[in-house]
């Protein structure tokens, strides 16, 4: 802004888009927030405890498997649908909604409190624990409040199905162990 400024005062003859720049700054725009898409499902324990089950073997296949986890190949999702099979899921799509509704409710999880109060909730507790950290330098503390603003500008649609919040509280330490990112 201060480039385009500074560039319109030099040909402008008589000064006024500087003099307008002073009087008249525009208004600071927050970033779009962008709503995380979310298929919600009623969870049950068996499919928590599915996943708990499954999950370290389905990273091994995603892993293993030689294309990009976005674009898996019909060999892939097969050997995917078949392990999760096991396990009472239908395919391996039923299953990525399942961890896809227990990261709803763990993204709104205190893990200092260990109580449910929302994704934004969490990360705003995460950037004044962060502004009261005294251990931490002031270049890493301001980049990591950086990081956490950047991530309140992805919203999480409020959890649907409340019971699926104290299933996944029941379980949480055990899926903070085997969830990527958890």
């Amino acid at each position: 802004m201060a480039s385009i400024l500074a560039w319109s005062a030099a040909f402008c003859e008589d000064g006024r888009a500087v003099e307008q720049s002073k009087q008249a700054s525009p208004p600071v725009q927050k970033p779009a927030r962008h709503v995380v898409a979310v298929r919600q499902m009623p969870l049950t324990e068996a499919q928590v405890l599915g996943v708990l089950a499954l999950t370290g073997r389905v990273y091994d296949v995603t892993d293993n498997a030689p294309e990009s986890i976005n674009k898996l190949t019909p060999e892939t999702i097969a050997k995917l649908d078949a392990l999760v099979g096991k396990r009472g899921f239908a395919n391996y799509e039923e299953y990525k909604v399942v961890t896809e509704n227990i990261g709803l409710v763990s993204a709104g999880i205190d893990p200092v409190t260990n109580r449910y109060v929302g994704s934004e909730a969490v990360i705003r507790a995460q950037i004044a624990r962060a502004r009261s950290d005294k251990k931490m330098s002031s270049a890493d503390k301001a980049e990591r409040i950086a990081d956490l603003k950047d991530d309140l500008q992805f919203v999480m649609p409020a959890v649907q199905y409340k019971s699926n919040i104290g299933l996944v509280l029941k379980y949480s330490d055990a899926l903070a162990k085997v969830i990527r990112g958890g």
